[in-house]
């Protein structure tokens, strides 16, 4: 009897051992990758100063002036940023032009918008664009 005791106990020790030790195991991993996924250092573009109409709707004349920063994980981006910068800054205006007012009354909108832009800087340009910053930004 003692020694079916000692034994459960015994195979439970084990069992409980071998759970732990696969559960750290999978936490060092995903610490692991964790550090993998590390950010990446970002290489920023000069600003761009925009003042630009946001889409009319009706008899509204609403404008918003914004300093713009485009960045990228890619050295390179910084001399492409300079070789693109009137494209860039066609591209940011146009891009301004089509939103609205509405388009960039939250933070959560502004972050979508972001993000639209970045897309849009990689397809007319084909560069590689990390995000895009609004520093400052004046709505009216």
């Amino acid at each position: 009897m003692l020694t079916i005791l000692l034994t459960s106990i015994l195979a439970g020790a084990v069992v409980a051992v071998l759970y732990f030790a696969l559960d750290i195991g999978k936490f060092v991993e995903a610490r692991q990758a964790d550090k993998n996924d590390e950010k990446k250092e970002e290489f920023f573009a000069e600003p761009f100063e925009i003042m630009a109409n946001l889409n009319l709707k009706e008899t509204t004349r609403d404008f918003v002036k914004a300093s713009v920063v485009i960045s990228s994980t890619n050295e390179e981006f910084i001399e492409e940023s300079k070789k693109y910068h009137y494209q860039m800054n066609d591209i940011i205006v146009s891009f301004v032009n089509s939103k609205t007012l509405e388009d960039f009354r939250n933070i959560d909108d502004r972050e979508k918008l972001s993000k639209e832009l970045v897309t849009k800087v990689e397809e007319k340009l084909n560069i590689d664009v990390e995000n895009v910053y609004f520093t400052n930004l004046m709505l009216q």
